[in-house]
């Protein structure tokens, strides 16, 4: 498969924001500046993904994960997404060490896209997991929405 994306960082993101997020993937993970922006996108498809089909779990890749974890440090531009991708929050639901829900993992993921026909980045989802679907190491999940809608209500410090 080609290399290919649901979304780019600029489809729901600033241009501003986008780079922001990208060079904090770079910096925190010691990924170079192409491989941190084509994580931002696929994490952009993964969250499309889970705002799309709701009632089902997706399980991020490791790469996934990365992008998706730095992207929920950006509270307000999180909230603002989940809010166009369909007014409502997408959650993040993490593994709690040993305690490991089933959830079917990545591998289900990558299943799920390729029956689907939804176009992702194969570099980003490694072809290694869809042999093993406990191979997540954070096993956190995005479960499509909680049942209320975003609201625009900011904290302040």
């Amino acid at each position: 498969m080609q290399h290919q994306t649901v979304l780019t960082g600029i489809d729901y993101l600033s241009v501003l924001d986008a780079k922001r997020i990208t060079a904090r993937i770079s910096k925190d993970h010691g990924i170079p500046p192409d491989r941190a922006e084509r994580i931002l996108n696929g994490t952009m498809g993964f969250l499309q993904l889970s705002a799309h089909n709701p009632g089902h779990s997706f399980t991020p890749s490791a790469d996934i994960d990365k992008g998706w974890h730095t992207l929920l440090l950006y509270t307000r531009t999180y909230r603002e997404l989940c809010y166009k991708l369909g007014n409502k929050f997408i959650d993040h639901e993490p593994s709690d060490g040993k305690i490991r829900v089933q959830r079917g993992g990545s591998a289900n993921t990558v299943k799920f896209m390729l029956e689907n026909q939804i176009p992702f980045d194969q570099e980003l989802w490694p072809g290694d997991m869809a042999n093993d679907c406990q191979a997540d190491p954070c096993n956190c999940t995005g479960d499509g929405y909680a049942p209320q809608p975003v609201t625009q209500v900011f904290a302040t410090a």
